[in-house]
């Protein structure tokens, strides 16, 4: 009986949603909002039950006390405050003339209300550096239950900060309701969408899909639909898993996030527990597969504790190329 009731509570999508039904279908939003639910009951029992184990919490208080203990601590706030901007050159012979030096801003897991000193340290990078685009592959916040008021009002600064037209998908942190709120401050989310990008009367197609990481709302196919045959297409996925689909649907780059490039590493940045069925060599940084380039920040933010060791954070910035020009990848 309690399940036939939470059913038939989502059966009516709060009209908050109308808009969101006409761009990624009802099954699309009763999914995601049923698996918010469920999630949040889920976790929330746990919780109560076993408030040192629930949701990692005993991991969280082994790292920040342990590392406290050895003097390590400060070290690993002090990367993940450290956020590094990467330039990555994407070679596309195919692409339009007009875009040739198209530079867009690669933001993703910022779990922005982790902590607070981090907004200051992407607000500067946002409102200093140049870019055509800003792009922002899903981890938008840091908890994984709850209200998103809070993401949301710290995002803000952000939003108004950014000095191009800015294009997002969630994470599997990232709950639907957050959607109108940015969308109004100026972020376009795109829910299984495509949209064209025109420059001088030339175009390119932006495709984004929502998470495949835990939701599996994600829809590759509905996205695809909408790209004229042989347009150029960028694909925005908050996890590189997606890697065989984009390949069969004639993407031409994926950007994605999810990993953090481990956030916490051995020596040499060797990722200690993966998070994502992509090949290692997918993990982290540029990479490529078959016709698709393919890159996989390791993040803006951090999940759990503020700390890094390993792999710094990272914003990325790619120049779209018709031809190789200089060095692919360097940082600053």
């Amino acid at each position: 009986m309690a399940t036939q009731t939470t059913d038939a509570i989502f059966l009516q999508i709060p009209p908050l949603y109308a808009d969101l039904v006409a761009r990624m279908g009802e099954a699309g939003v009763r999914l995601r909002l049923l698996t918010e639910r469920e999630r949040t009951r889920v976790i929330s029992r746990n919780e109560q039950r076993w408030p040192m184990l629930a949701n990692g919490r005993w991991k969280r208080l082994v790292l920040r006390y342990g590392l406290r203990a050895v003097g390590l601590y400060a070290r690993g706030y002090r990367n993940f405050l450290n956020v590094q901007v990467t330039h990555h050159d994407v070679v596309l012979p195919q692409l339009p003339p007009a875009f040739h030096g198209f530079r867009i801003l690669h933001l993703s897991d910022l779990h922005i209300d982790l902590d607070p000193a981090l907004g200051p340290v992407v607000h500067e990078i946002i409102a200093r550096q140049d870019y055509d685009l800003v792009v922002i592959t899903g981890d938008l916040r840091a908890s994984v239950i709850g209200g998103t008021d809070e993401t949301v009002t710290a995002l803000l600064p952000l939003v108004r900060a950014a000095k191009a037209p800015t294009y997002a998908v969630l994470g599997n942190h990232d709950f639907l309701a957050m959607v109108p709120p940015l969308e109004h401050a100026g972020v376009r989310f795109l829910l299984n969408e495509t949209v064209p990008l025109t420059r001088d009367g030339q175009t390119i197609y932006l495709s984004g899909v929502d998470d495949a990481a835990l939701y599996a709302t994600d829809d590759v196919p509905r996205a695809a639909a909408m790209l004229p045959p042989a347009a150029v297409a960028i694909l925005l996925s908050h996890t590189p898993d997606l890697y065989l689909t984009a390949v069969a649907h004639g993407y031409d780059l994926m950007l994605a996030g999810h990993t953090h490039a481990g956030q916490i590493c051995l020596p040499g940045g060797r990722i200690m527990q993966k998070n994502a069925y992509a090949p290692d060599f997918m993990l982290s940084g540029a990479w490529r597969y078959g016709s698709l380039h393919g890159y996989t920040t390791a993040g803006v933010g951090a999940t759990g504790v503020p700390l890094r060791f390993g792999c710094l954070p990272e914003a990325v910035i790619h120049t779209l190329r018709r031809e190789t020009f200089g060095s692919s990848k360097n940082r600053t």
